[in-house]
């Protein structure tokens, strides 16, 4: 019974709380008709520099951005047609590296076996 009791208090106490707060509290100033209009009036002129400086905020930024995403194409563009002559020049010179270092063993290799390599040979076999 006293569980039951203490609900019943704790639901009425609850459901007179909404209706407190509703209530607004009564002002009795004259004036409150032009300070409120005072008030809207204000509030429209922070309202309309608020959309000026997000207008011009805005435009700037894109120009800007639209500035830098144009001189990133053209580096790319340079870049692209940089790649290709670049790379066939590297493949050429490794090539051309390649091939003397081919040529000079192969030379190397004939005049050490000129020099002395054919006497000894015939020691061994025979």
């Amino acid at each position: 019974m006293s569980r039951m009791l203490v609900s019943a208090l704790l639901l009425a106490c609850l459901g007179s709380l909404p209706m407190a707060m509703a209530e607004e509290p009564v002002v009795n100033d004259p004036d409150i008709g032009a300070l409120q209009a005072e008030l809207a009036s204000v509030e429209a002129a922070r309202q309309a520099l608020e959309d000026q400086l997000k207008a011009t905020t805005n435009s700037d930024l894109i120009e800007r951005l639209e500035q830098e995403n144009q001189a990133l194409r053209e580096r790319q563009a340079d870049q692209t047609a940089i790649l290709p002559a670049a790379l066939e020049q590297d493949r050429q010179q490794w090539f051309l590296i390649g091939g003397i270092t081919v040529f000079a063993s192969l030379l190397i290799g004939f005049i050490l076996a000129r020099l002395g390599g054919g006497r000894r040979r015939r020691e061994w076999l025979n």
